[in-house]
């Protein structure tokens, strides 16, 4: 079982957070960010949450939060899963670049978000106990429940884990011991809200947000992705040897974003890919960093490289300005790739 979770490339899918372009706002100490209010799930963007603390029955008011893409820690291969689950609106953080939220209260207590193509409950039951070498559980329960102990941390921690037939939800909370009638019921009620569902259509006409309001763009569809590219003043070319569709911003030529698909290396290991990328960028010294990000920051150039592996296929979004143009051409380049995304398998 540790073998099949090892082939799912653990990364981050995370366009919010640019190596060398502008910081998105951070999310709010409820850790619900409002861009993903409301925005295709269909469920209400503001709710309450019922909950039983030490015997009293509470409501707690939620902010929805829903994603298309899971981020950073966070396994994931099939692209046409989104979740969304309530966030109750105070004490609770959300760690940067991650589906990761921490109560304020108790740094102890806390819960994640996992997605996976084939991701059953068993799989995840078995995946959680690999992770979280200590906890021991009796099993599935309830369904789609299982709860696990540490006894020699005196921990416990919850599951929920859905399955629709292709695609695999989940997620993990935890909590002290000590705290099962309160967090623990907490985080319970929390995971009941979670739901998944199916990405929306995309309009072909849409807006890129940028760090100072936006820009109106029109979608383009390559070969299992999708972006958003400004409607004007931006051209187009593509390189025939290797299918990378590259786009240069017409003012300033320096400032280009380009896409590559890397047929086979989905599932090769970060050294592998890495290899790969750095022998198409023979003119760049390329570092790693701890997101998927491969990237050159030196006096003249920012050069950043998102990368992502989805089945057998890896693909890569490249962003690349002067240093001196991060503030403006830097930061609508950047906006480009935060549209970007996979729409399906090539």
């Amino acid at each position: 079982m540790v073998s099949f979770f090892r082939t799912l490339t653990v990364f981050a899918l995370s366009l919010a957070m640019s190596v060398c372009g502008p910081t998105p706002p951070a999310p709010g100490a409820a850790g619900a960010d409002a861009s993903h209010a409301a925005t295709g799930s269909g469920r209400e963007a503001a709710s309450q949450i019922t909950v039983f603390l030490e015997g009293e029955k509470e409501t707690v008011p939620a902010t929805l939060y829903e994603t298309v893409m899971p981020l950073h820690d966070s396994v994931r291969e099939n692209a046409n899963s989104s979740f969304s689950l309530y966030i109750p609106n105070e004490g609770w953080q959300k760690e940067p670049d991650s589906n990761r939220w921490v109560s304020t209260v108790n740094p102890k207590v806390f819960f994640e978000v996992w997605i996976a193509e084939g991701g059953t409950p068993m799989i995840f039951q078995e995946f959680f106990l690999v992770k979280n070498p200590g906890f021991s559980s009796p099993g599935l329960e309830e369904r789609d429940w299982s709860y696990f102990t540490d006894k020699a941390t005196g921990t416990e921690a919850l599951a929920r884990m859905l399955y629709d037939g292709e695609c695999g939800c989940a997620i993990w909370g935890q909590y002290p011991a000590e705290a099962v009638e309160g967090f623990g019921a907490l985080v319970k009620a929390i995971a009941e809200t979670l739901e998944t569902g199916t990405l929306p259509a995309l309009p072909e006409q849409g807006t890129i947000a940028l760090s100072g309001g936006e820009l109106p763009g029109r979608l383009y569809t390559g070969n299992g992705y999708t972006l958003y590219i400004p409607s004007e003043g931006w051209s187009e070319t593509v390189r025939p040897e290797n299918n990378e569709v590259i786009w240069t911003m017409e003012e300033q030529k320096l400032a280009t974003l380009s896409v590559r698909v890397w047929p086979g290396l989905g599932r090769v290991s970060e050294d592998a890919l890495f290899a790969a990328v750095q022998a198409a960028e023979p003119d760049a010294a390329l570092e790693r960093t701890d997101h998927p990000v491969f990237r050159q920051v030196n006096d003249s150039r920012c050069l950043t490289i998102y990368y992502y592996q989805y089945g057998d296929t890896a693909y890569t979004v490249r962003q690349d300005y002067p240093n001196e143009a991060e503030i403006g051409y830097g930061s609508v380049v950047w906006g480009v790739a935060q549209t970007f995304r996979m729409s399906a398998k090539p």
